[in-house]
């Protein structure tokens, strides 16, 4: 049954028509759950104007007695207004989201190359560690343990990384589909009072100066091979 936007009555289809002449002056909408919330609880006349000054829909009453010193438009400049930009809240988080999304792409080619670099250096390792044979068991397995340790710190730091992204991505797409419904909606009253709350992006972190530095394994074969070559020395 449509509403009423003066008297906040709801006729049905069939009784229209027969109070047509009745209506003239007034307008029918769209049927609305809650038709309380349109009515100014003070005066009780329909929500039609938007106060500037204090930033709340008001009836006409309240704009020639409380707020009669303030600016005011009428809802529908008001809410064209908020839409636009709900708009704009929604290209930056969309903004945001994408450059998350290649911060992401970052981290895993950082973690590539890291993985790629450790399997270069344990295969020079053994390489270097295989011909002393038995006697060079036990440090090979000291050297394969370092490097991997410090793979495992570089992974575990990308893996934080690559879950705070996602998990902001996560509410930035909820976000963004708030956004998305409310900037459809055609009820003007409904959008102008869910807008603050939403015209925001959520809190997040700035990862513009992070990255992930893989570790330095320059040296380490020298390094085991020296306390190898001193072991053969002392046993020699």
């Amino acid at each position: 049954m449509p509403p009423c936007n003066l008297l906040c009555l709801s006729y049905c289809t069939r009784c229209c028509p027969h109070v047509s002449s009745r209506l003239k002056r007034h307008q029918l909408m769209d049927p609305e759950e809650n038709l309380e919330g349109r009515i100014c609880v003070k005066h009780d006349q329909p929500l039609e104007l938007f106060c500037k000054t204090d930033q709340t829909c008001v009836c006409m009453l309240c704009s020639v007695i409380d707020h009669k010193t303030h600016a005011f438009v009428p809802l529908r400049e008001e809410y064209e207004g908020k839409k636009a930009e709900l708009g704009k809240t929604e290209t930056e988080i969309q903004r945001m989201i994408t450059k998350r999304r290649m911060k992401i792409w970052n981290i895993k080619e950082s973690v590539k190359k890291s993985k790629d670099a450790a399997g270069r250096e344990k295969a020079k390792g053994v390489q270097v560690f295989t011909a002393l044979r038995k006697t060079l068991r036990r440090y090979l397995k000291k050297f394969i343990k370092e490097i991997e340790e410090k793979q495992e710190t570089t992974e575990k730091q990308a893996e934080g990384f690559i879950k705070d992204l996602e998990q902001e991505i996560s509410e930035l797409s909820k976000r963004s589909s708030e956004v998305e419904q409310l900037s459809h909606s055609k009820d003007h009253l409904h959008l102008l009072q869910s807008f603050s709350s939403l015209k925001a992006a959520p809190t997040t972190k700035d990862w513009t100066e992070v990255s992930i530095h893989p570790p330095s394994y320059e040296g380490t074969v020298v390094r085991f091979y020296d306390l190898v070559l001193q072991l053969m020395d002392c046993r020699v």
